[in-house]
């Protein structure tokens, strides 16, 4: 994730591996904690489930969040 106001590497984001037999790919990112509660995750998050959605053989999206990141 780039921050395109000043071109700042602000995080990363992807899927962990191609999709399982059922279709399934888990999520993950990181964002530094200086760009959290910004919408700049949300934002990352639904381009790439856009994009994921139009591939034929995913059926499934999953993702984690450990407590301490409520937002």
């Amino acid at each position: 994730m780039i921050n395109v106001d000043d071109a700042t590497l602000i995080g990363d984001l992807g899927f962990g591996g191609k999709p399982d037999e059922q279709g399934t790919v888990e999520l993950g990112y990181e964002l530094l904690s200086a760009y959290r509660n910004q919408g700049y995750a949300f934002e990352a998050v639904q381009a790439l489930v856009n994009f994921a959605f139009i591939q034929p053989e995913l059926k499934k999206i999953i993702a984690h969040s450990p407590d301490r990141h409520t937002a």
